[in-house]
């Protein structure tokens, strides 16, 4: 408590710089610590979304891959087949020679550890196999034979069991067609066998970064280092700290967490933070690490502007304080020794006309200013409350239209697309930034002529809705049907500004 004879503006200074200073400091820790989680959870959720995009790469790319050895190995042993066909064609060999010559080629083949050359002729009869005992064998009740057989010449993946094996593993083939002995030669493998096409994967991971200090990596579920910066081999064969990371990895699966990793120059441990996620058709898990000092600096820097805001106003307001105390107490003090003439006896010496009256009416208006920003603060809180209000219905629907099971779509007069929700690009295959944008008419899938589409936007204009079944194409290629509600959105002006369309 400041002493009682202090002039007024002193006892202003005191008790409002404190105040102030008590609620700088507590909203600039609250602001700080809900800004810093709100940003710390965007961040941790983009890192995330970074890391799938990474593992969707690795999948996509671990796919291919696979695809085109595959279909290099079978079209190299068709085209062997085709040299032995030309010798027979030619009188070099009989027949029956060439065929044995091929069954050996093929046979002694191998695709990684698991994996081989498998001929099948066109009733699923076995031709050629690395193990001889199967020649001749009647695979045709098998569905993956029974797929072969069908399609004759493509791309699988499922899970099955070679012939003469009894556990079923994911695995894939690539097949194609030797008419001329009525071979269906097809090369297989199993998909978690892909560490021999990590090469092919290394330059396309390299440029997924994360800052400068981030990376991705790859491990497999079995401890294979399948893609790493600078670690090769097994996770058996690094220091300890990298195996509780690897093991934690392994363990969970999926998710993320931080570690401490010893610095390279330094010394010092530095705090890391680490994104993964795991194939599980290959048995290779996706991570992505960073140091969390970059992937947070800017909290570090939020504090810093919260901070040098703080003083900046401390100071602002004890300035203020000072002007505002001398404004006010100057009036006073000089009606005070007024007073204090009155009380010694000089009768005739009156106050200032206008010095009571300035005060009073001071006092008047700032009453009556206090009223009307009592009127103005009731009105503005009932304002902001109806205009949270509609901020949180706005958000409901917001929320309701990106959970909803139904894709949506919003275009706008012109059926360019404005927005989609979350089910739209499950169902359509689009990522809104590739559908935004764009035409409607990206999704057209061929099969319905213009009158079709005429008499849609005739019945569309003219009502302002439409109702029914279409085919529609994902981006993919693939066909489907989908049951499609459109309506029509009009402004104030009973313009048409939007089109929403609902499916499923």
């Amino acid at each position: 408590m400041l002493p009682r004879r202090l002039p007024i503006k002193y006892h202003i200074l005191g008790h409002f710089a404190v105040a102030v200073a008590v609620v700088l400091i507590l909203s600039g820790v609250v602001i700080h610590l809900f800004v810093a989680g709100k940003v710390r959870q965007n961040m941790v959720e983009k890192l995330a979304i970074s890391n799938t995009s990474v593992k969707d790469a690795v999948e996509h790319g671990a796919a291919v891959a696979l695809r085109t050895h595959l279909e290099s190995i079978a079209k190299v042993h068709v085209d062997l087949l085709q040299g032995l066909e030309n010798q027979v064609r030619s009188g070099l060999l009989p027949r029956t020679v060439a065929i044995e010559r091929g069954r050996e080629m093929l046979r002694q083949h191998k695709v990684g550890a698991q994996g081989g050359i498998l001929a099948l002729s066109s009733r699923g009869l076995v031709q050629a196999h690395a193990d001889p005992v199967l020649i001749g064998m009647d695979l045709s009740d098998q569905w993956i034979v029974d797929r072969q057989i069908s399609l004759k010449q493509g791309y699988l993946e499922g899970d099955w069991s070679n012939p003469g094996e009894e556990e079923i593993r994911p695995r894939a083939l690539f097949m194609l067609t030797f008419e001329p002995w009525d071979w269906i030669v097809s090369v297989s493998c199993e998909r978690r066998e892909m560490s021999y096409l990590a090469n092919d994967l290394r330059l396309g991971l390299q440029s997924h970064r994360f800052g400068q200090t981030g990376y991705a990596f790859i491990v497999a579920t079995n401890g294979d280092i399948i893609l790493h910066p600078w670690m090769r081999g097994t996770i058996a064969t690094t220091d300890a700290t990298a195996r509780q990371i690897f093991d934690r990895l392994i363990e969970k699966k999926k998710g993320h967490f931080s570690y401490d990793w010893p610095g390279a120059a330094s010394g010092e441990n530095r705090r890391k933070m680490v994104f993964f996620d795991t194939i599980d058709s290959l048995g290779w898990i996706v991570a992505s690490t960073a140091d969390e000092e970059e992937l947070f600096a800017p909290l570090t820097a939020l504090g810093w502007i919260i901070c040098l805001i703080v003083v900046a106003t401390l100071i602002l307001i004890v300035s203020l304080s000072l002007y505002l105390g001398s404004m006010i107490t100057n009036p006073l003090s000089r009606l005070t020794e007024q007073m204090r003439l009155a009380t010694e006896g000089r009768v005739t010496v009156c106050a200032e006309e206008d010095a009571p009256g300035e005060i009073g009416l001071v006092g008047r208006h700032v009453n009556g200013y206090l009223a009307w920003l009592r009127q103005s603060n009731q009105r503005i809180l009932a304002e902001m409350d109806e205009r949270l209000q509609t901020e949180h219905q706005l958000s409901l629907y917001r929320k309701a239209v990106e959970h909803a099971r139904e894709g949506i779509m919003i275009t706008d007069p012109d059926a360019t697309i404005l927005t989609v929700n979350r089910a739209f690009s499950e169902i359509t295959g689009y990522a809104p930034e590739e559908a935004i944008g764009r035409n409607c008419r990206l999704l057209q899938s061929g099969r319905h002529d213009q009158t079709f589409y005429g008499k849609l936007w005739q019945t569309l204009l003219a009502t302002g809705r439409w109702s029914g079944e279409i085919w529609n194409q994902r981006k993919n290629g693939e066909m489907y049907p989908q049951i499609l509600n459109i309506g029509a959105i009009y402004d104030q002006d009973a313009g048409l500004s939007h089109f929403v369309a609902v499916f499923h």
